[in-house]
């Protein structure tokens, strides 16, 4: 029994320490450009094909 609480503590921890390490490191900024590369004219022929 007591041997199953150790190996219990033990995956607890496993689990748990990655998360607590991430929240507790500083926040980063990302530079992070999004190109949207969607056709803005609704008339282009592939574009109709799925229109309802």
């Amino acid at each position: 029994m007591k041997s199953i609480f150790i190996i219990a503590i033990c995956l607890f921890i496993l689990i748990t320490l990655p998360i607590v390490l991430w929240f507790s490191e500083p926040n980063k900024e990302c530079h992070v450009a999004i190109i949207d590369k969607t056709v803005p004219n609704e008339t282009w022929s592939r574009r109709l094909m799925f229109a309802t």
